[in-house]
């Protein structure tokens, strides 16, 4: 029998995301709806954001008031209880290991970038080069790009 959080579209998505593990790196806009989405349906869902949730935030982004002042990884997760969404609540580092985030050898990885500065943009990228089988980047415009 299918993941109950997938009974009803189990037909529909595809057996390796069911095994993956997505990092997505940046909560905000595009992040937190992304990050709500995959973990329904991932395997696991690590989403990385230092920044607190602010009253800007609460018309575009996946948080409600009742998550102001809260960093925006942790305030995910507490909406997201239950399901397969792992906090870091930092600043996301080019010298993390696969390790550190309980990744095991040929274990299919998805980053997903969506933070809003081209340094951190690279970081992400030199690190899915890295690690990563699938590295998807957005913007707020709606560009998206998978390398």
């Amino acid at each position: 029998m299918a993941d109950l959080r997938m009974i009803r579209q189990h037909e529909i998505i595809h057996p390796d995301l069911q095994q993956a593990t997505v990092v997505i790196v940046g909560l905000g806009m595009l992040g937190s709806w992304v990050a709500e989405s995959l973990s329904r349906i991932a395997y696991r869902v690590h989403g990385w954001d230092f920044d607190d949730v602010g009253p800007e935030n609460l018309g575009t982004q996946a948080y409600s008031e009742s998550n102001l002042d809260q960093s925006k990884a942790n305030a995910l997760a507490d909406n997201l209880i239950g399901l397969p969404f792992y906090a870091q609540p930092w600043k996301f580092l080019g010298d993390l290991t696969p390790e550190a985030l309980c990744i095991l050898p040929g274990e299919r990885v998805i980053v997903i970038s969506c933070v809003d500065s081209f340094a951190n943009r690279k970081i992400v990228a030199e690190w899915a080069q890295k690690y990563a089988e699938t590295y998807i980047y957005t913007r707020a415009a709606g560009t998206v790009g998978v390398v």
